[in-house]
C-alpha cells in the first residue's frame, strides 16, 4: 500500500440487491498525498423517485441516516450525481494503480457501482481490484485479538467495539476511523 491513496468510500443503497434497489449516497474521504495537503472529501445524494423509495429496505436506509425529507431536500438526479463522482475521482488521482479503495460491505456496494456505472468506472480506471473491505480486516483483527465477533458487522457496530468514531454525517470517515484503529490494534502484523 506504500505510494498509494486511500480512498475511504461509503455507498448507501436503497437494497442489498442491485437488481431491485438503487444507489441513494455516495460519500468519500481521500487520504492526503502530504501531510500539507488538504483533505479531500466529496459527498452525492441521489433524489429517488417514490417507487424507488417504496422499494427501500428501511433498515437499511436507517443505519445510512437518510430519508425521504433529505434525499428529496438534497439529492439531485442519478446521472448528475455518477458523472460528477467519476469527475471527482480522476480529477484527486483515485484511480488506477494510483489508489486502493477500503470500503464497507464491499460485495454489495461494488455490486451497486458496477449495475450502475460500470462503463463510467472502468473508463475513469477506478482500482475495482485494489478493494478491500473493512470488515474483512476486521475480522483478521477479531481473530488475532480473540476478541468477541459481532453477530450483525454493520458500520456502526464495528465503530462502537473499536472505539472508533461515530457513524455521524460522513460514513467514509468512520470506515477510515475503524481502519486507523484496526491497524492501531495490529492486524497489520
Amino acid at each position: 500500500m506504500a505510494n498509494k491513496r486511500i480512498l475511504y468510500l461509503n455507498v448507501q443503497t436503497s437494497t442489498t440487491d442491485p437488481e431491485y434497489g438503487v444507489i441513494l449516497s455516495i460519500d468519500t474521504v481521500l487520504d492526503r498525498k502530504t501531510k500539507k495537503d488538504p483533505i479531500v472529501t466529496y459527498r452525492g445524494f441521489v433524489k429517488p423517485t417514490e417507487i424507488e423509495w417504496a422499494w427501500s429496505d428501511t433498515s437499511l436506509v436507517e443505519q445510512g441516516e437518510l430519508s425521504w425529507e433529505l434525499l428529496q431536500t438534497l439529492g439531485r438526479p442519478w446521472q448528475e450525481v455518477r458523472d460528477e463522482f467519476v469527475q471527482w475521482l480522476t480529477g484527486n488521482g483515485a484511480t488506477g494503480n494510483k489508489a486502493i479503495v477500503i470500503i464497507h460491505d464491499a460485495p454489495r456496494s461494488l455490486g451497486f457501482l458496477k449495475r450502475y456505472m460500470g462503463p463510467e468506472l472502468d473508463y475513469a480506471g477506478f482500482p475495482f481490484d485494489n478493494t478491500f473491505d473493512i470488515r474483512d480486516y476486521y475480522s483478521i483483527l477479531v481473530n488475532r485479538r480473540q476478541m468477541p465477533l459481532l453477530p450483525e458487522r454493520s458500520l456502526r457496530a464495528i465503530c462502537q467495539q473499536l472505539d472508533a468514531a461515530s457513524v455521524s454525517g460522513y460514513q467514509a470517515s468512520a470506515i477510515k476511523e475503524c481502519y486507523a484503529r484496526v491497524l492501531e490494534l495490529g492486524v497489520m502484523e
